[in-house]
C-alpha cells in the first residue's frame, strides 16, 4: 500500500521494482518476436503509473499500484484491438472494380488480362459493350472467360452487340456460373454492392453498321417514349436488317430505374454511386473524354461491284451520316467516296443531365477510342493516376489496344490506375 506520507525517492525505488521484476517476466514467459512489443507495452504503462503516482501524492490517496497496472493494461488492450477493428472495417468497406471495354474480340487482351487477374484482385469485374463483333465466332467464349475466374461478372451491350446475342450467352452460362449478371437488361441497371451503388446505361446512340452489316447495335435512344415512336423503331429495325434483333432501350427507362430502387435504399448517397456507360458525355474542350476523330458519311454509299473481300453481300449500303472507322474511311476516301474526316466533342449531353441532376461524381466509358485512357473533372481537367478523389470521370480507352482500368472505390472517393496488358 501507498500511504500518505509517502515520498518521491520512495516512488521512485518502486517504480524501478516493478520495471525489473515486469520486464524479468515477461522475458521468461514471452518468446523473442514479443519481447519487443510487451516491452514497448510495459514502459508506457509504467510511465503511466509514475504519472497517476504523482497525482495521488497530490491527492493524498491510496490506491494499489497492481491495481493500476491492470486498469491501464486492460485500457491498452482495448486501444489496440480499436486500432486493428478500424483497419479492417476500412478495407472490407473498399470495392476494387476492373472495367474493360472494347475488346471487339481481341483474343489476345483477354488471354493477357486473365493471367493477371489474380493478381489484380478485383471484387467486380465489368464489361463495358463491344466486347465482340456480331459476326465473330468467339462471342460466348470471351464472356465465358471471364464467367471462369468466379469473380463477380456485369457485362452490358454497347453498339456492336445484339441485345438477343447477349440473352441467349446470359441464359447458357447462368447454368454454370452462379456470379454473372447481364445489366443490358431491365431491372439489372441499379446494384448495390458492398455498400456502394453501381448504375449502367447500356447502348448506344450511334448505328454501327449498315443495312446489310452482320453487326449489332443496341440503339441508346433518347426521344420521349411513346407507342408512335416505337412504332418508328421497329419500322427502322426491319429495313436495317443488322438492328432487326438488338433492340432499342429508352434512357427514360434507365433513369426510372435509377429513380425508383435509389428512393428504396435507406441512407442512399450520390456520392458512393458509380455509373458505367458504354458510349461517353459530353464534353466541351480537346481534353474531354468524348474527343473523337472520326469518318462521317455525306450522302447514301451502294456497293454493287460482287467482290466478297471487304463485304459479305454482293450489295452493300452505307447511308447517310453512318460513322465509320477512321482507318476504314481513309481507303474509301482514296477511292473518291463522300466521306468527310471530323474531330469534335460527340458525348451525350443527356447523360451528363443525369450526372449533374443526381450529383452524381463517379463515371467512367468508353466507346471513343482515341479519347482514352483519360481521367477529368467535371471542369475537364486533366486528374493523375494512383491518387485519391472525389470526382472522377473516366475513358477507359479500347481493350483491343492493351488497355483496362481499375477502379478503387473507398467511402465518397475514387481512385483509378490505368494498365496496358500489351506493355
Amino acid at each position: 500500500m501507498i500511504k500518505k506520507n509517502i515520498n518521491k525517492k520512495n516512488i521512485k525505488i518502486e517504480k524501478n521494482n516493478i520495471t525489473k521484476k515486469n520486464i524479468h517476466s515477461n522475458n521468461k514467459k514471452n518468446n523473442k518476436k514479443n519481447n519487443k512489443k510487451n516491452n514497448k507495452i510495459n514502459n508506457k504503462i509504467n510511465n503511466k503509473i509514475i504519472t497517476i503516482i504523482n497525482k495521488i501524492i497530490k491527492t493524498n490517496k491510496v490506491v494499489k499500484i497492481s491495481k493500476i497496472r491492470k486498469n491501464i493494461f486492460d485500457n491498452n488492450k482495448k486501444d489496440e484491438n480499436n486500432k486493428n477493428n478500424d483497419s479492417k472495417n476500412k478495407n472490407d468497406n473498399k470495392l476494387k472494380i476492373l472495367f474493360i471495354s472494347d475488346i471487339h474480340s481481341n483474343n489476345d487482351f483477354v488471354e493477357k488480362i486473365l493471367e493477371k487477374i489474380h493478381m489484380i484482385n478485383p471484387n467486380v469485374i465489368v464489361l463495358g459493350g463491344d466486347m465482340f463483333e456480331e459476326s465473330s465466332e468467339d462471342k460466348y467464349k470471351i464472356i465465358e472467360s471471364f464467367a471462369k475466374t468466379n469473380i463477380q461478372l456485369i457485362f452490358f451491350g454497347g453498339s456492336h452487340e445484339q441485345r438477343l446475342t447477349l440473352e441467349k450467352i446470359t441464359q447458357k452460362l447462368s447454368k454454370k456460373y452462379s456470379k454473372i449478371i447481364n445489366a443490358t437488361d431491365k431491372g439489372n441497371r441499379f446494384i448495390k454492392y458492398n455498400g456502394y451503388y453501381l448504375v449502367f446505361i447500356p447502348g448506344s446512340d450511334v448505328n454501327s453498321g449498315s443495312e446489310n452489316y452482320k453487326g449489332g447495335n443496341i440503339k441508346l435512344v433518347f426521344k420521349k417514349k411513346s407507342k408512335k415512336y416505337d412504332k418508328e423503331l421497329q419500322e427502322y429495325f426491319v429495313k436495317r436488317k443488322s438492328a432487326r434483333k438488338t433492340g432499342h432501350i429508352y434512357f427514360s427507362d434507365v433513369v426510372n430505374e435509377f429513380k425508383n430502387k435509389s428512393k428504396k435504399e435507406k441512407g442512399f448517397d450520390p456520392l458512393k454511386s458509380i455509373v458505367f456507360s458504354h458510349i461517353p458525355f459530353k464534353c466541351n474542350t480537346k481534353k474531354g473524354i468524348d474527343r473523337a476523330v472520326f469518318a462521317v458519311v455525306q450522302d447514301d454509299i451502294v456497293f454493287l461491284n460482287e467482290s466478297k473481300e471487304d463485304f459479305s453481300e454482293m450489295k452493300h449500303l452505307f447511308e447517310k451520316d453512318t460513322i465509320l472507322p477512321l482507318d476504314f474511311a481513309k481507303e474509301l476516301i482514296d477511292y473518291g467516296f463522300p466521306i468527310k474526316v471530323k474531330e469534335a466533342n460527340v458525348g451525350n449531353e443527356n447523360i451528363k443531365n443525369f450526372l449533374i441532376k443526381n450529383k452524381i461524381k463517379k463515371y467512367i466509358c468508353g466507346h471513343i477510342h482515341e479519347a482514352g485512357p483519360k481521367a477529368i473533372d467535371l471542369k475537364e481537367k486533366k486528374l493523375v493516376k494512383n491518387k485519391e478523389y472525389f470526382e472522377s470521370y473516366i475513358n477507359n480507352g479500347p481493350a483491343k489496344e492493351g488497355n483496362a482500368t481499375i477502379i478503387i472505390l473507398n467511402n465518397k472517393k475514387i481512385k483509378f490506375d490505368f494498365i496496358n496488358v500489351f506493355k
